[in-house]
């Protein structure tokens, strides 16, 4: 079995403007819920269980697609609280035992699970994250990986240090994010939190530059040419 977890419990408040009646994952692109296009990609990558993180709006993801799409079981983690991107994922760490899949629920980005999967085992890494060239470091941040594929920071910062950024797509050994639970608060985020710790014990994190296409839904504009992206 290959689960996905998809984080889907964010309240969109940048989207508000255009979009207010449900939670930012499940926007409609193309006549659809972007969560539903999302989905679709993924069970093309063999993934044969998922996992939905919920909060703001969260009857909206249950009452849509149940516990089974296109013949693929859904669980749903649901937050009584905000648990930021990784409250809940040391939740569910704790719970499994085999490699998952990590992906933002408001990002498409057009990934090689094979290729993950190989990275991760060639580097008997803990987590294998996907990264993408980008020209917006201000947005997304800059990875720096070294010559043999190991993350060795992530930094906001508005100089050229790298033309790699973090696209939202992980494979992660749940062992390596519950054995280290305890550094971090209940509500925390994968990004601010849980990654920079990990890269700063060193030869944790890999990285894999991907060239397929990227999305992220989280600002109106991009929203808006969603329906072109597809």
């Amino acid at each position: 079995m290959t689960i996905a977890y998809i984080l889907a419990g964010g309240r969109g408040t940048r989207l508000r403007s255009v979009i207010s009646d449900v939670p930012k994952p499940m926007a409609p692109v193309s006549g659809q819920p972007f969560l539903k296009l999302l989905l679709n990609f993924w069970i093309k990558q063999g993934i044969t269980k998922f996992i939905i993180s919920v909060g703001y709006l969260k009857e909206k993801v249950i009452s849509f697609f149940g516990d089974e799409y296109n013949g693929i079981s859904i669980e749903y983690l649901e937050e009584k609280t905000p648990l930021g991107t990784g409250g809940g994922l040391i939740i569910l760490s704790k719970r499994l035992k085999e490699d998952f899949v990590v992906v933002n629920g408001d990002t498409f980005f057009d990934v090689s699970l094979p290729q993950l999967k190989e990275l991760k085992r060639k580097k008997k890494a803990g987590i294998a994250m996907a990264l993408f060239e980008n020209n917006e470091p201000d947005r997304y941040g800059q990875v720096i990986i070294d010559e043999i594929s190991w993350i060795r920071d992530i930094k906001q910062s508005k100089k050229n240090l790298s033309n790699l950024s973090n696209g939202g797509v992980y494979l992660m050994d749940p062992a390596v994010i519950s054995v280290n639970s305890n550094n971090f608060n209940q509500k925390c985020s994968l990004e601010e939190d849980i990654l920079p710790y990990l890269i700063e014990k060193k030869n944790i994190v890999t990285g894999l530059k991907q060239n397929g296409k990227f999305l992220d839904i989280g600002i109106p504009a991009d929203y808006l040419r969603a329906n072109n992206f597809f």
